[in-house]
Formats: structure tokens, C-alpha cells, sequence
């Protein structure tokens, strides 16, 4: 067994999201989730899994794959994997982890009941407004009509009509920022205002489909943002939602 490069570039990507992962045999799917169960990664393969691997340190095994280049081979034994290379007489026993251990979820989708938003995002655009985020240290990012201000004090310039992307530093005081404009909102009468933290934008470079909507959890109403591509999708609890007419 090997992964495509699809495959181990959707592995590299996780491994940023949680170490841990499951595969299992059979499947198709490559899933991921943070230990808080607040985001989410599924990645789609072209070819089912040929071997179930239950691995606990995703950078360390991708690391071992990476020794012997693009010539290997994995095969279970018992317990553990035996990695081999027709170009090599070295072979790796890679000891893998219980399931039970490994933070895991059997979802393949997130269900949102009510979609708020959508838009299209570049990942040229989406690599730009991270790397400005960077240069000025800001770790939140908000998805708005509101085109100054916020929510809770609507400026003369609010634009009912646009969608922005804007990054800053959530806060009582103003901080620096960057903004663009993404899209054109479907509805004109509703002010709409969400927001996570940058650093959860842990996606693969691609281009996006984004949805904001709200699903109901334990009898609360939830706000999540969907990044979509082919082949692979990323769900992202957000931390700030707010909708007013």
C-alpha cells in the first residue's frame, strides 16, 4: 500500500489540524477533527484505504514514509506497519496506536440546517489576507456586510448588500486591518456578522466554496462556516455570530 500525492498532501494538511488519525480500511475517506470538536477536515481519495492505520503521531509516520522518497510499500503485521523499499535494504516496524486512543469522529459531513451566506473564495485571495494577517500579528478574522463598525453600531457606510472578508484584532480599541470584498449578500435587509480565529484556517491552497449557516446542538443554535473544494471540505465552529435585521 502507498498514498497518492493527493492523499499525502491531504495527510501533511491534517496532521496541522490533530496529530492523531484514523484510517480504516475500505474507506474512501480521510477524516480529521481538533480535540475540541471544533473543526473538522474530509478529505475524498480515489481509491478505498487498503489497510485499516490507527496513528497517533501523523508528522512522525509521514516522516517515515518521506525516508524512503516516493518507492515504499506499507503492510500490517499484527499491530504494526512494515514499511519497505525495493531501493533499500532497510525496513521500518512502525508500532500503531489502539483506536480507542486516537481522536477520532465518524461524521462525514456537518449538517447545516439554515445557510446564512455563501460565497466563492480564491485561493490566492485566501492566501493573501493570511499573509497580511501575519505581517500585523492579527488572529481574527470576520465575515461581515457591515463594511466599518460592527454589529452593535451600525456605521453610515454599512452595505447591507456586500460581503467582506475582513482580518483584525477583536477587541474594544481599534486595531489595524485588512478588508475585501468577496461577494454581493442575497439579502438586503439583514445585517450579518461572524467571526473565528485565523489560525484555525489550517486549509489545503485551493480554491473555496464558502457556507456560513447555523445548525442545533444540545438545544443551541451553533454558526459554522464550510470551506469546500473537490475532493475535500473543512468545517469550522465559529467563535462570534450575529444576525439583525
Amino acid at each position: 500500500m502507498k498514498f497518492d500525492a493527493f492523499a499525502l498532501s491531504a495527510l501533511q494538511n491534517f496532521s496541522s489540524i490533530n496529530n492523531n488519525i484514523y484510517m480504516e480500511k475500505g474507506s474512501t475517506l480521510l477524516r480529521t477533527v481538533t480535540d475540541r470538536k471544533t473543526s473538522m477536515a474530509v478529505a475524498t481519495l480515489k481509491e478505498p484505504l487498503e489497510h485499516t492505520l490507527s496513528i497517533y503521531d501523523l508528522n512522525e509516520f509521514l516522516s517515515v514514509i518521506s525516508f524512503f522518497k516516493d518507492d515504499y510499500n506499507i503492510e500490517p503485521e499484527g499491530n504494526d506497519l512494515i514499511i519497505t523499499s525495493s531501493d533499500s535494504d532497510i525496513s521500518i516496524r512502525y508500532i500503531m496506536t489502539p483506536p480507542e486512543l486516537i481522536q477520532t469522529t465518524t461524521a462525514d459531513s456537518i449538517p447545516i440546517d439554515n445557510v446564512i451566506v455563501e460565497f466563492d473564495l480564491s485561493a490566492t485571495l485566501l492566501e493573501k489576507l493570511k499573509k497580511a494577517a501575519g505581517i500585523m500579528a492579527l488572529p481574527d478574522m470576520r465575515v461581515t456586510n457591515i463594511k466599518s463598525g460592527d454589529i452593535d453600531s451600525m456605521s453610515p457606510d454599512a452595505d447591507k448588500g456586500q460581503i467582506y472578508i475582513k482580518v483584525n484584532r477583536t477587541g474594544p480599541s481599534n486595531s489595524n486591518n485588512a478588508t475585501v470584498a468577496v461577494g454581493k449578500s442575497p439579502d438586503l435587509d439583514l445585517f450579518f456578522e461572524f467571526g473565528l480565529k485565523n489560525k484555525l484556517l489550517q486549509m489545503m491552497p485551493n480554491d473555496y466554496h464558502v457556507t456560513i449557516g447555523d445548525m442545533t446542538a444540545n438545544n443551541q443554535t451553533i454558526y459554522v462556516i464550510k470551506f469546500e473544494a473537490e475532493n475535500i471540505v473543512y468545517y469550522i465552529a465559529l467563535e462570534k455570530g450575529a444576525i439583525t435585521q
